[in-house]
C-alpha cells in the first residue's frame, strides 16, 4: 500500500535526561495502523536535514522515521550508546513520540560513521529489528569483534568502490555474522546517500556549492552536464528505493 501522505514535525525533542536533550526531525506516515520506526543519524560533519529526503521517502511508503541530529564530530562510540538508549526508551514507552509506532519494531539506519554507531548500537544489544547502513566507514582495531556481536539483519547500502572509498567498509560485510547483505550502486559517490536534501541551513549550503559546479560544467559542455544531473538525480532515487527495501528486508527477516 501507499504511498501516503507524510507530517513532518521538526525539531521534537529526545529527552533522554534533565542534560541529555536532543533535536530530531520526525515524518509520519498518516495511515492509522502501527508500523515500524526508522532511526536515522548522519554523518561525520552532517546534519539530520541532509536526510530529510530519505526520511520522508520511507514515510511515504507506510514507515515512520526519525532523523537523528547528534554530535557530528563524534565520538561515534558514544554517539551509539545514545543511540541504543533512544532505541530502549522507545521501545519500553519512556519516549512518547506516536502511538502509530510499533515499538516493537525498530530499525537502526546510518550513513558513514553514523553507520559505525548504528552497528556498534546493534553490536552491544540495541532493541532493534535490523540496521541499514549507508556507505559505512569506520576505524579502530576493535572494530572486527564489535561486528561479530551484532544478531540481527543488517543491509549494507555501498557507494561504487571505484569512485569513493571508506575507511574499513568491507569489515561490516565480512565480520558481520549471517543475515548481512550488500548492493552497491554504479557510479554513486558517498556522498550520494545524503542528497537530495531538504532545505535546512546546512544542507542549502552544500546543494548551492553542487548546483554551482553543475553550473559550471553545464556552461562548458551542456550535454555532459546535463547528463551528469541525470544520472545523479537517479543514482539518488534509486539509494531511496534500497533504502526502502532494505527496511523491508530487516523487518521481514526479523519476524
Amino acid at each position: 500500500l501507499g504511498p501516503f501522505e507524510v507530517q513532518a514535525r521538526n525539531n521534537v525533542e529526545i529527552r533522554l535526561s534533565s542534560a541529555e536533550r536532543f533535536s530530531a526531525d520526525l515524518y509520519l506516515a498518516s495511515h492509522a495502523s502501527p508500523a515500524p520506526l526508522v532511526i536515522l543519524l548522519h554523518g561525520l560533519d552532517a546534519t539530520k536535514e541532509q536526510h530529510a529526503n530519505q526520511a520522508e521517502h520511507i514515510a511515504s511508503w507506510g514507515v515512520h522515521t526519525l532523523a537523528l541530529q547528534l554530535p557530528n564530530g563524534g565520538p561515534w562510540d558514544a554517539n551509539a550508546r545514545i543511540l541504543a538508549r533512544i532505541a530502549q526508551a522507545i521501545q519500553r514507552g519512556d519516549l512518547s513520540i506516536d502511538t502509530r509506532i510499533d515499538t516493537r519494531a525498530l530499525i537502526l539506519a546510518g550513513h558513514s560513521y553514523g553507520a559505525a554507531a548504528v552497528s556498534m548500537a546493534l553490536a552491544e544489544g540495541a532493541p532493534a529489528a535490523g540496521g541499514v547502513l549507508l556507505d559505512p566507514a569506520a576505524i579502530g582495531r576493535d572494530l572486527p569483534q564489535l561486528l561479530r556481536k551484532i544478531r540481527t539483519p543488517v543491509l549494507i547500502v555501498g557507494a561504487d568502490e571505484q569512485v569513493t572509498r571508506t575507511n574499513n567498509r568491507e569489515y561490516f560485510f565480512r565480520f558481520t555474522p549471517g543475515g548481512v547483505a550488500e548492493v552497491s550502486v554504479k557510479d554513486a559517490t558517498h556522498e550520494d546517500a545524503q542528497f537530495p536534501a531538504e532545505p535546512g541551513a546546512a544542507s542549502v549550503e552544500q546543494r548551492d556549492a553542487v548546483q554551482d559546479e553543475l553550473d559550471y560544467y553545464k556552461a562548458l559542455r551542456p550535454t555532459q552536464a546535463e547528463s551528469n544531473q541525470r544520472q545523479a538525480q537517479l543514482r539518488a532515487r534509486l539509494l531511496r528505493a534500497i533504502l526502502a527495501l532494505g527496511v523491508a528486508f530487516c523487518v521481514c527477516l526479523y519476524f
